[in-house]
């Protein structure tokens, strides 16, 4: 009798053990996605501002190009001397 005791103490100890270590895994795999999400989440604002700039980038551009034409037809044509 006792020795059934013994190893049914020894078979939960052990499933125990095996409980906390796949505890431990999910906690680590769940760091990870923690981590993964933070970078993901980093590189769309990332994107985002990137698209800004460009845009940015492309209005005055397109400004630019709208100043140039504007003083091209305004500005009389120098003729050298």
């Amino acid at each position: 009798m006792q020795g059934q005791i013994d190893s049914l103490k020894t078979d939960l100890a052990t499933k125990d053990q095996e409980l906390k270590s796949a505890q431990q895994a999910a906690a680590n795999a769940q760091a990870a996605a923690d981590r993964a999400n933070a970078a993901a989440s980093a590189q769309n604002q990332a994107v985002v501002e990137n698209a800004t700039a460009v845009n940015t980038l492309q209005t005055t551009v397109t400004d630019l190009k709208g100043n140039q034409a504007s003083l091209a037809t305004t500005s009389p044509t120098r003729r050298p001397a």
